[in-house]
């Protein structure tokens, strides 16, 4: 039986109070499933304990304890992105007599 798993990604901010996540900060993710699929909410220790005492919560089908850690910033562009005439128009401005030929 194969099933098709559709749950989104870890959230910035705790699910309860709004607060963003500091980086290193002990988080927990909890998964409920519905008729339609899972459905995930990202809790800080605060937001846990609060939902851990109330007894009248929806089950949790799981969950887990991570470590947050913001993502890593995007990759720098290995060349510079410029049109062709934007670098014809560099080239003939250029002094350097290696661009010679080129130009």
């Amino acid at each position: 039986m194969q099933q098709e798993w559709n749950i989104k990604t870890r959230s910035e901010a705790c699910h309860a109070t709004g607060k963003p996540f500091a980086e290193g900060e002990v988080f927990y993710t909890a998964l409920f499933h519905n008729g339609e699929g899972f459905r995930r909410i990202d809790l800080s220790e605060e937001g846990w304990s609060a939902r851990a005492a109330d007894l009248s919560a929806e089950p949790i089908f799981s969950y887990w304890r991570s470590k947050f850690e913001p993502p890593a910033p995007p990759a720098p562009e290995p060349l510079r992105r410029d049109d062709a005439e934007g670098m014809l128009r560099h080239l003939m401005e250029s002094e350097d007599p290696a661009h010679l030929n080129t130009r």
